[in-house]
């Protein structure tokens, strides 16, 4: 995992999808923390307040686990350019 927190990331991230999903994964963490529900139903009630879809959230959350704060960025696509940064 990435030495970055989530909270340290956020203030340095230009790229509004990372940002969403940042703060995303930051929701559920101090939910977890805080209320002391299960992951999905963290995952739930973000998503709720979020007014997005469960799994992306799911997702997200995984992705940070696994990867760290790089795990929130787009992979490349196969046939597509990369994004002009």
């Amino acid at each position: 995992m990435s030495a970055k927190s989530p909270d340290m990331a956020c203030k340095e991230e230009r790229d509004l999808k990372v940002l969403k999903r940042m703060q995303a994964v930051r929701m559920v963490n101090i939910k977890m923390n805080r209320d002391g529900p299960t992951k999905r139903r963290a995952c739930e009630i973000t998503a709720e307040e979020l007014q997005m879809s469960e799994t992306p959230i799911k997702n997200h959350v995984r992705n940070y686990r696994e990867y760290g704060v790089k795990g929130l960025y787009d992979r490349p696509r196969s046939g597509a350019p990369p994004p002009n940064l």
